[in-house]
């Protein structure tokens, strides 16, 4: 006969659940230390330009280097599959998933290390977190310009936003108001947010609790000021005694400050938009040419990309260098589905752009004739007063751009002295003639010369 201690099994089972709580309580203490340094570190640009650099070396190739996702995830947009806390981010770099193909870097960098890649990863997030709606049914004659929706007034339907997108698809009645709260975070440089919507459409956004003016710009698009970086977001919606055939897709979108850019979309449709218009060009084996509008390069110029990964772009109306940068050529899809309202984006990183250009510094006239497309390097004919040029560019490593020049017909004259961009990432040297005071200054007998922009290592 065997006689079970009960009283002893229950002490085990006790012992091995307050084990269990202290586990859960010890992981639970070093998260929120983790989270806390993490924070720190995405306030000290030090730790952050080293994380970039950290980023850059192992992630990228997976991630992009602009974090937007490749065979990874994106790494700054609204969704986190496996969640967006710092210490969680962290454990996920720590350990990786080796079955989706990421390997673990606990075992190769240094804690420190991998706190300032999450400080960076967190540094650059956009979009909208912790999303929730409330639908509110109205009953009323009142119009919606002049209806106020009651302070006690209970949501007959609410809940999370499970992609954090703001959806207006959600109601399933005809008058309504409805809200999506959550938080928003935006780039750190000064931007706005840009609606297309509806002109009849009552929206209401509040940042960190206060009602931000609206500009009505354009009979089609209202625009917001929004604060850098991470805010409270509550957007209120009002439909209100309007026809049933309700427009669903309305895109809201972050943009630059000069609203030349849309950055990504926080709704749906908007979300869409932005997947449709992704059309990218590249320059791998020989050298393209791209006559359409480019956010931050003056009109009628013409983009050049290089196989070696340098591009730069040519001003048809002044015969100017407006702009180089390096990395991939260009994305063509905001023109496109934008319909030539919105410019094409570069996929690189700027070196120089407009207003720093490479021209005379004597007022001449220019005329442009023509380009010779060449597979490596295309020629650019044109005139400054009476003098006709040819100019021919070359890249170099993915770093550096060398543009020739010769004289055609004519003489320099008032020629002599061309203007050389300036800037703290780039080197420039020249040849066939000398710089004085960031300027070039040549020979009046030069017949050719050749400037030569290389950007510095970071």
């Amino acid at each position: 006969m065997v006689v079970f201690n009960t009283s002893f099994y229950k002490k085990a089972r006790t012992i091995k659940l307050l084990a269990g709580l202290m586990a859960v309580s010890s992981w639970a203490v070093q998260a929120d230390s983790l989270s806390n340094d993490i924070k720190q570190l995405i306030e000290d640009p030090k730790a952050l330009s080293a994380g970039k650099q950290t980023f850059e070396m192992v992630c990228a190739a997976c991630h992009a280097k602009d974090l937007s996702g490749g065979t990874g995830f994106n790494l700054k947009d609204e969704e986190w599959i496996h969640g967006d806390k710092p210490a969680e981010i962290y454990h996920n770099v720590f350990n990786g998933f080796i079955d989706q193909g990421m390997p673990g870097f606990g075992a190769i960098y240094q804690p420190q290390q991998l706190k300032q890649v999450v400080a960076y990863v967190l540094s650059n997030r956009q979009g909208l977190a912790n999303l929730q709606y409330r639908i509110y049914p109205v009953t009323t004659e009142e119009k919606q310009s002049d209806y106020h929706l009651p302070v006690n007034a209970k949501p007959a339907k609410s809940g999370p936003v499970p992609n954090n997108l703001i959806d207006f698809a959600l109601p399933e009645i005809q008058n309504f108001v409805l809200e999506f709260e959550g938080t928003l975070y935006t780039p750190t440089d000064v931007s706005r947010l840009h609606a297309t919507t509806n002109y009849k459409h009552r929206t209401e956004l509040f940042i960190d609790g206060e009602k931000v003016p609206m500009d009505m710009d354009h009979w089609q698009k209202r625009v917001w000021t929004l604060k850098p970086g991470k805010q409270k977001f509550l957007l209120r919606y009002y439909r209100i005694g309007q026809a049933k055939n309700l427009n669903k897709k309305v895109n809201f979108f972050v943009t630059n400050e000069s609203m030349t850019q849309k950055l990504y979309g926080i709704s749906v449709s908007g979300k869409q938009f932005l997947s449709n218009a992704t059309i990218p060009l590249k320059a791998d084996q020989h050298a393209r040419l791209v006559r359409k509008k480019v956010v931050d390069l003056p009109t009628f110029s013409i983009s050049v990309g290089l196989p070696k990964q340098v591009n730069y772009a040519f001003n048809t109306r002044t015969c100017s260098i407006v702009g180089m940068w390096t990395g991939d050529f260009i994305n063509v899809g905001p023109n496109v589905e934008g319909r030539a309202r919105d410019g094409s984006v570069i996929l690189g990183d700027w070196v120089f752009k407009n207003p720093q250009v490479i021209s005379p510094i004597a007022e001449t006239r220019c005329r442009f004739e023509q380009y010779h497309v060449n597979e490596k390097a295309p020629e650019f004919i044109f005139w400054h007063d009476n003098t006709k040029l040819k100019m021919r560019a070359t890249g170099e490593n993915g770093n550096s751009l060398t543009l020739n020049y010769q004289v055609i017909s004519g003489d320099l004259n008032r020629l002599t002295k061309w203007q050389l961009p300036k800037g703290d990432n780039f080197n420039v040297n020249v040849q066939g003639g000398s710089m004085n005071n960031q300027a070039l200054i040549l020979d009046k007998n030069s017949q050719q010369w050749q400037i030569k922009i290389s950007k510095k290592a970071n």
